[in-house]
């Protein structure tokens, strides 16, 4: 009797056992970035997702005028994503090393430090994981420290992200342009919240081509399961990570008697590039958004008390300016 394979259960199949050899413990089918390679580090490489800050509401962007919002008086909540588009996981583990001030402890963690009266930091390493053939090893590099979030329940990698509302300028880099208002330096937990292609438009290569589960070699490297684990967390290769506005610490405070008016909002991920990736240069986005329920330029009006140049509040002049 002939054994008849199905076109639809082969297609099926491939992509599994493809897959299969391609994990944190087998490198056979791994891809290396470097075309003809078989034997490399497999780093992450970390974006920011530009669809949650073009749109407004729960999934996006909410502006809050500075009154009658309770806690929300004055603040720009922003939703961030970050997709792994790199051939290998960002893959975080914690150690038994803490930091209480300056302090360093190895062993059990005080709940709390005697020397600060703040949570103890714990040590992290980022675990890099190696192609030698079909070899799969690994090696774990120190890579900053990991606080327990409160309000959220679970460990956090400090340091993070970084967001801030500024005017642009004609300098290239946004780092560089004045500062309107800051957010926190906030800290994450790194998890798989979804992939490329059940979040489309998240995941963008550097020329701006849109990637999907199938455009990753190692598709799922890291397992796809990554979660809020005290332990161990991360963001798997063709998947995104997500935090929505609606989290703690998810806004920009815009300073009171801000104008109205078109602003740049800067996302910078990992600032002191704690982690090493395919690619350390392409972890700021800066997206235009335009404040409605601030002060109407049509209400400001600048009355110097002397002559000579107004230099110290831009927002305001800008307000100005647009109003004559």
């Amino acid at each position: 009797m002939k054994k008849i394979i199905l076109p639809g259960l082969l297609l099926m199949v491939l992509p599994f056992f493809t897959n299969a050899q391609c994990t944190t413990t087998n490198a056979t089918s791994c891809v290396c970035e470097t075309t003809g390679s078989t034997n490399c580090d497999l780093l992450p490489d970390i974006h920011v997702a530009r669809p949650p800050l073009l749109v407004s509401g729960s999934s996006g962007i909410i502006e809050y005028s500075q009154s009658g919002n309770g806690a929300n008086d004055g603040r720009l909540r922003i939703s961030v994503s970050t997709p792994n588009i790199g051939h290998g996981p960002l893959e975080v583990r914690t150690t038994n090393r803490y930091i209480c001030g300056t302090d360093t402890i190895t062993g059990t963690a005080p709940a709390t430090c005697t020397n600060t009266g703040l949570p103890p930091k714990q040590l992290v390493v980022q675990r890099v994981y190696t192609k030698n053939g079909n070899a799969m090893t690994y090696i774990d590099r120190n890579a900053g420290s990991m606080t327990y979030h409160p309000t959220h329940g679970h460990m956090h990698v400090d340091d993070w992200g970084v967001y801030s509302l500024r005017i642009q300028t004609n300098d290239p880099n946004p780092l560089n342009w004045p500062v309107v208002a800051n957010g926190a330096k906030l800290a994450f937990c790194l998890m798989d919240y979804g992939s490329c292609s059940t979040y489309g438009g998240h995941c963008v290569d550097d020329n701006g081509n849109t990637l999907l589960n199938g455009d990753f070699p190692n598709y799922g490297l890291g397992g796809g399961q990554y979660n809020c684990s005290p332990t161990v967390q991360g963001i798997s290769s063709g998947y995104t990570d997500i935090y929505y506005q609606s989290l703690d610490g998810m806004w920009i405070d815009i300073p009171p008697g801000t104008c109205n008016g078109t602003y740049m909002i800067v996302v910078q991920l990992d600032p002191y590039n704690y982690f090493l990736e395919e690619d350390e240069t392409n972890n700021i986005l800066a997206i235009p958004y335009t404040l409605t329920q601030q002060v109407s330029a049509a209400a400001v009006s600048i009355t110097p008390s002397s002559t000579g140049a107004v230099c110290k509040y831009r927002s305001y002049i800008e307000c100005y300016r647009n109003s004559r």
